[in-house]
């Protein structure tokens, strides 16, 4: 793995364990009803994006499972068109696929640990 893939990626896993502590013990309800919080996650998300489309085509082609795309693809929408963001689906995406994601993270950089 690049090093630069490497150094993505670990900001990419910062970033995950951000939205996890900004929604720590936060229901769907107290989500929707705090404008700071949708905004802090939908900002975190739009920064994971940011990074994904920094990685290189060999580590996401090699890593296809992830889905590198969608989750880039939310960072244009949460970025552009903010407004027409489902904060519902926002919340899922946040308590649902970003522990996922995050594990996904964790098993590449634990992996390119022992080829090196």
């Amino acid at each position: 793995m690049k090093t630069s893939d490497r150094t993505i990626l670990k900001k990419i896993h910062a970033e995950v364990l951000e939205i996890d502590l900004i929604i720590k013990g936060c229901d769907l309800n107290s989500f929707i009803a705090n404008t700071t919080i949708k905004k802090a996650v939908c900002m975190t998300l739009i920064n994971i994006g940011e990074l994904i489309k920094h990685l290189s085509p060999e580590l996401t082609k090699t890593n296809n499972h992830i889905p590198w795309k969608n989750i880039s693809g939310l960072r244009d929408v949460a970025a552009h068109s903010y407004s027409a963001l489902r904060m519902e689906d926002i919340y899922t995406d946040a308590i649902e696929n970003m522990p996922k994601f995050r594990k996904q993270i964790e098993t590449v950089l634990n992996k390119s640990k022992s080829t090196l």
